[in-house]
């Protein structure tokens, strides 16, 4: 049995090419036939017509882009894939996207050694038919019959989506990198230039670039090549990665793995997504194989999302981030994700971070002078699940800068979190101020997870007097096993008896003693 054969209707059948004769806009005629058998007639123009229409939208464009709340850098297979998820999840967000190629796409045009057909491991096949982009099925993988298929239908609808705007034939020169409100250096947006005038510096005289601001910045620009790894190259370069991981031989089995589940947040404000993570991780290359590209789009798309659910913008995205808790979700407890802003209000007073509710637990965690624990733990992407005075639960994922050279989660991290946690145990109890470490420790008892894993920790105060408050903090692995436990002993006595201190009700939602401030 033959094939089916795809079937073009006749242009009289297209609402989109069907015109009348007589076109009229803006209540001008014009003499236009669409006939082609000799009579075809176009509508008049003028040459600076099509100028001005050209400059007008794309400036105009470019003005209103200058600010912006995503900038994705590079239109290859993870980049559109990332554009993709973002711009239908979000449609709020306004999300720029640079290619410095005349033509988006990157290397998912063909598929390998100038191939065509297009190589998708399951279950990245799953974006494909989303997409509506048809494919053999070939049991563990999928192939498409050319990639192009796939490059132009997400091309195309990406370009669609009325929150996306590409700019193509430009170049990304460097990265914005400022000082946030922590003190942590923060990739605030890019500085952008026409990819001609790039890769000709060394021949002109000083061609300035521009820029373009954002809060989130998204690096797909792929392994290392003319233009390739530019964002882990310029970490190395401003100092913030010691050195490049360099891509290892090809391993498709290790290297797909490895670029999905280590999309992220390398650097405050940059998320990197596909080839350019073996670069700057060191992990394998995987060859003409393209499912891990969507995936880690996509991962890459979800981790924007939960940045802009975890932050609050100041001036809007030409701006740094400030950072609340991720645990501010539905089914998770509002207490400790009060607990966990403690110097947001106290460093930006005149930002409202949080709604008028539990004012008990705000008032007690927005004043820790100097104690840098809510920020330790808003970078590690912690989690409160319950509070109450003398408890605290909570959750992290682990990501794979947590790591040990063994692959699990780093004693360093559980150390940390045992100082982190005990202080915030310490801050339930009413203390406006935490005081200062005595002793900790931490004792290992079973490995903590794998990048993806939860480890949960349950931190108690195990008594408090007038100059010493002592906590315990067990932590638990995904198999709810104890992982280790760590005990932190804290000096409150120049700190007790402040006069914001106060006594909360047994739930905490309350004052009994003392004054609520400001």
């Amino acid at each position: 049995m033959a094939p089916p054969v795809a079937i073009t209707p006749e242009f009289q059948e297209s609402p989109i090419l069907t015109l009348k004769k007589d076109l009229q806009s803006n209540g001008t005629h014009y003499d236009v036939s669409e006939n082609y058998d000799g009579d075809y007639k176009f509508a008049p123009i003028e040459e600076a017509q099509v100028s001005r229409a050209m400059i007008k939208r794309y400036f105009a464009m470019m003005y209103e882009r200058a600010v912006s709340d995503v900038v994705i850098i590079g239109a290859g297979s993870a980049g559109l894939s990332c554009a993709y998820h973002l711009a239908k999840t979000r449609p709020d967000l306004k999300i720029t996207i640079l290619e410095a190629n005349v033509a988006p796409g990157g290397g998912a045009w063909l598929g390998g050694q100038l191939m065509t057909p297009m190589v998708v491991r399951k279950p990245a096949d799953r974006f494909l038919i989303e997409l509506g982009v048809p494919f053999e099925d070939e049991g563990a993988f999928v192939v498409v019959k050319h990639a192009a298929l796939f490059t132009s239908t997400v091309l195309s609808k990406v370009l669609a989506m009325p929150n996306v705007v590409m700019m193509n034939a430009t170049a990304v020169e460097d990265l914005i990198i400022r000082e946030d409100y922590q003190g942590r250096q923060r990739v605030a947006g890019v500085v952008t230039n026409w990819t001609l005038v790039s890769l000709n510096h060394d021949t002109q005289s000083c061609m300035d670039p521009n820029v373009i601001t954002a809060p989130v910045v998204i690096t797909a620009t792929g392994h290392d090549g003319p233009m390739g790894a530019f964002s882990a190259k310029r970490l190395v370069s401003a100092g913030l990665l010691k050195e490049l991981g360099n891509m290892k031989g090809l391993d498709m089995n290790r290297a797909e793995p490895a670029i999905v589940n280590g999309t992220r947040e390398v650097a405050p404000g940059l998320i990197m997504t596909g080839m350019e993570l073996s670069e700057h991780d060191g992990s394998n290359r995987m060859g003409p194989t393209f499912g891990a590209m969507m995936a880690s789009g996509i991962k890459a798309a979800k981790e924007a999302i939960r940045i802009f659910g975890t932050a609050h913008i100041v001036d809007g995205a030409d701006s740094a981030l400030i950072w609340i808790n991720p645990a501010i979700n539905d089914g998770e407890c509002r207490l400790g994700a009060i607990i966990l802003c403690l110097l947001n209000t106290r460093m930006h007073p005149t930002t409202s971070l949080l709604p008028d509710t539990h004012q008990p637990w705000l008032r007690v965690c927005a004043s820790r002078d100097g104690n840098c624990d809510c920020i330790v733990a808003a970078s590690l992407q912690l989690k409160i699940l319950n509070a109450k005075p003398g408890l605290l639960e909570a959750s992290l994922q682990i990501e794979p800068y947590n790591l040990n050279r063994v692959g699990t989660a780093h004693g360093g991290l559980i150390l940390s979190l045992t100082d982190t946690l005990g202080s915030l145990a310490v801050a339930t109890e009413g203390q406006y101020m935490t005081g200062v470490s005595v002793d900790i420790g931490t004792s290992f008892v079973k490995p903590a997870g794998k990048v993806g894993d939860v480890l949960t920790a349950k931190a108690i105060v195990t008594g408090i007097g007038r100059s010493l408050a002592y906590t315990r903090i067990d932590f638990y692995n995904a198999q709810g096993q104890l992982a280790a436990y760590g005990h932190h002993t804290k000096y409150i006595g120049k700190s007790a008896g402040h006069k914001h201190d106060v006594k909360f009700s047994a739930d905490g939602e309350t004052i009994v003693e003392g004054e609520d401030i400001e």
